[in-house]
């Protein structure tokens, strides 16, 4: 009877070992589409980069007091451009702006995120005023290059305006108070006339930091060549 037993075992074995493959690889696609949903779910369906569930998961993991640079950006009379052009229309020009956007960061672990509606921001991690200014003037330029026609727009075609915001070493802001400062240096440039950059400054108001495409310069605390040096030592700390 224990022979019987033993044999009745190495009989079910074989269809044992295929049953718990099965379940393994079974388990494994559970897991790949569950990471798969959980990515989609960090995604803006429209454009492609992080949403604003995204953002609010950086949020809850950031440590104050390491460099931060912030972007905050928006396009230029956007609502007149759906008027004329339609909804449909409307959203190819998110997509092209967020891919432009999106291209113009330096470092794998620049973050570009769509925070509702035609606005956007960007976080760059160890990033100092200097970095952060580079890289909102190429994302200026990018979206510039698109070449996107806008009968409405005094440039002629779809522009952005940014406000920039960076916490220093050993500073305590929150990314919340980053961007609370971001989007105030951005209604600033919307301010000034659009299409352009401006950085916050919790500096005396007298000191000017707004910069504008096409027209170099207005006031800068630094020199161009400072900016290209440090876009350089900024983009070789990749990690």
């Amino acid at each position: 009877a224990r022979t019987l037993e033993l044999q009745n075992i190495l009989d079910i074995l074989p269809a044992l070992t295929v049953y718990m493959e099965e379940l393994n690889a079974r388990s494994g696609r559970l897991e790949r589409e569950r990471d798969q949903y959980a990515d989609l779910s960090l995604r803006d369906a429209l454009t492609g980069i992080g949403n604003r569930r995204a953002l609010e998961t950086v949020l809850a993991s950031d440590m104050p007091g390491t460099p931060l640079g912030l972007l905050m950006l928006d396009l230029d009379l956007f609502k007149s451009y759906n008027d004329i052009f339609g909804h449909q229309q409307g959203d190819i020009a998110l997509k092209a702006v967020a891919g432009a956007m999106k291209n113009a960061m330096l470092r794998s672990s620049d973050m570009a995120f769509r925070y509702g509606g035609e606005e956007f921001t960007a976080l760059l991690l160890n990033a100092d005023r200097a970095a952060a200014l580079t890289v909102a003037r190429r994302v200026m330029d990018s979206v510039r290059s698109l070449g996107l026609p806008h009968p409405s727009s005094p440039t002629g075609i779809i522009t952005v305006s940014i406000g920039v915001a960076c916490r220093m070493p050993g500073e305590k802001l929150s990314i919340q108070e980053l961007l609370t400062l971001a989007d105030q240096a951005l209604y600033r440039s919307k301010k000034s006339g659009r299409n352009t950059i401006t950085m916050s400054s919790r500096r005396k108001k007298t000191e000017r930091n707004t910069f504008r495409a096409g027209r170099g310069i207005v006031t800068l605390p630094i020199s161009l060549d400072s900016l290209e040096k440090d876009r350089e030592e900024y983009t070789q700390t990749a990690t």
